[in-house]
């Protein structure tokens, strides 16, 4: 870590018959304190604890940016990005379009593009499909082989299409009932239906089941994201990135070496989601979010937590010297309606959505079509564009350190923008890859920094359902992305200059946004009040 500090523990000692708070009686107190008798006494007692609460930040600060617990548990967070990226592009071997020939009578072969429209150019003629793919094709297993682009595509859409309508369910109910219980849910659910879809018997069958895939694999994923974040003190926050970009490459590895070994896409499959078994220790090793129990109240688990965090880390935290008084109690039941009530919400969703769906759009598009770009092994292209992302993780752990996260996802979303726009007018293939290879960086960046960046702007009340909201724009990205291919044999030139318009915009909107780095996760919606008000009121003399 470049910034080479570590706070220790805070030392104090822990006693547990201590009373929760003592507060020291005014001596000429101005109105006498309600006796035992009083019939408002225990309302008023009721009153004075609502208004105190444990800072999660103080807590997470008081084990410093190493406690072991807490890295822990932000390890096992990061680790899903592998299983999330091995299961959405294991497609990308799976769904290759297989090489269609007319055998002539004199037995030469003749290779034909658009061979589901040009069929009648082989009357008279045998008809033959054959698998010339590392992987042997679906299309051809499902016998879908001249299908409609959109039956074609239907296995990869659909799985977006479960992901932009579940997924704001799960991240609600998460902010209502924790972050662990809804993690565990959609992941189990996630590696059951993974099981199931290698031994699915019909095309369409299989299309449900990677929508339900779609559904679970993102919940737990956008899950995790907020988890990770909640689950370390901010001086930790930039390793967020290293790992959850090293994670998502070593997932895109992980395939790209499969395919060297195994042809059968089922076989495939099922090999790529072996990973996924080892989250069976999720159940006794993964946390809830201390921001999530303070913002509910939960003083008895947040004592739970401290407990086997000083165990685990060696400390001696006393979760009492954490408490402070607070307006009012967190709001634990936002109606959706309620987030357009508040101008800055509405303002960070709609940039923040059309950030995500920029970056996005270009991921998934350059992704989906990796295997393209080089003309002998489509593997090679595949795993050098894989591992290009591990650098952009490095980077941006190394950055967030001295930059803002606005600064960072503006800066490389320009650079996004200009690999695109120069990548139609090279020719060499080693000049396209290379080209290809720093825009991954750069997106890889924008991609790690930006949820943590909205993370950090949204309070803890409501983080979920609006990082679900801001998923949903990701994923229309995700949609997009399959269909890339069909743009660029349509006009390469438009369709990548198109996308570097998109990033530029990008980036300029985003500075209207405020920069998060340096300030503490806020509660509720009545934070963003109180923080507005104080900028406000600062604006004048600033100006």
């Amino acid at each position: 870590e470049p910034d080479g500090k570590m706070r220790g523990a805070v030392p104090i000692r822990m006693e547990e018959e201590e009373p929760l708070i003592e507060v020291e009686p005014d001596p000429t107190p101005a109105v006498a304190p309600p006796t035992g008798d009083d019939p408002q006494a225990n309302s008023t007692c009721s009153s004075i604890q609502s208004h105190l609460r444990v800072n999660p930040d103080k807590l997470l600060d008081s084990y410093g940016k190493y406690g072991r617990m807490q890295l822990i548990g932000h390890f096992l967070c990061q680790y899903l990005t592998l299983l999330y990226s091995s299961s959405l592009f294991v497609v990308t071997y799976t769904s290759n379009e297989p090489e269609t020939t007319c055998l002539s009578k004199n037995n030469r072969s003749l290779v034909i593009s658009d061979a589901c429209d040009r069929r009648e150019d082989c009357i008279g003629e045998s008809f033959n499909i054959t698998d010339t793919k590392p992987v042997g094709s679906i299309f051809m297993w499902y016998d879908i082989t001249c299908g409609n682009k959109f039956v074609i595509e239907a296995g990869a859409t659909s799985y977006v299409l479960g992901a932009m309508i579940v997924v704001p369910i799960f991240c609600r109910l998460a902010d209502k009932y924790g972050r662990k219980p809804l993690l565990l849910i959609s992941l189990f659910s996630s590696l059951f239906i993974n099981c199931l879809i290698p031994v699915a018997p019909w095309y369409w069958l299989y299309v449900v089941l990677r929508f339900l895939l779609g559904a679970t694999s993102d919940a737990y994923l956008s899950i995790s994201a907020l988890l990770t974040v909640e689950l370390i003190c901010q001086d930790a926050r930039p390793w967020i990135t290293l790992l959850s970009t090293t994670g998502f490459s070593l997932g895109l590895l992980w395939i790209g070496l499969l395919s060297i070994f195994i042809s059968n896409w089922q076989i495939l499959y099922t090999a790529t989601i072996a990973p996924g078994f080892i989250t069976i220790l999720y159940f006794c090793c993964l946390t809830e979010s201390p921001y999530w129990l303070a913002s509910h109240d939960q003083t008895q688990n947040i004592k739970e937590y401290c407990k086997r965090a000083n165990k685990m880390n060696g400390a001696n935290v006393n979760y009492r010297e954490c408490i402070e008084e607070k307006g009012k109690p967190a709001e634990h039941h936002v109606r959706f309606r309620d987030l357009f009530k508040h101008r800055d919400i509405i303002k960070g969703i709609s940039i923040n959505g059309f950030v995500q769906f920029t970056l996005s759009t270009s991921y998934y598009s350059i992704s989906f079509t990796s295997t393209r770009f080089t003309s002998g092994n489509p593997t090679i292209g595949f795993m050098i564009l894989a591992a290009a992302e591990i650098p952009g993780g490095i980077l941006s752990m190394l950055l967030m350190d001295r930059f803002g996260r606005r600064t960072l996802v503006v800066v490389f979303l320009v650079l996004q923008g200009i690999c695109l726009f120069v990548k139609p007018f090279l020719g060499a293939e080693a000049a396209v890859l290379i080209a290809l290879s720093l825009l991954k960086v750069f997106n890889t960046i924008c991609f790690a920094v930006h949820p943590i960046f909205v993370a950090e702007s949204v309070p803890t009340s409501v983080r979920s359902l609006v990082a679900a909201i801001v998923n949903i724009p990701q994923s229309a990205g995700m949609l997009l992305g399959p269909f890339f291919k069909y743009a660029h044999e349509w006009n390469p030139h438009v369709s990548f200059v198109a996308l570097a318009i998109q990033s530029i915009i990008a980036a300029m909107i985003l500075m209207i946004l405020e920069e998060t780095k340096g300030k503490d996760l806020p509660e509720d919606l009545d934070d963003l009040k109180r923080d507005r008000s104080q900028f406000n009121r600062r604006k004048p003399s600033g100006g």
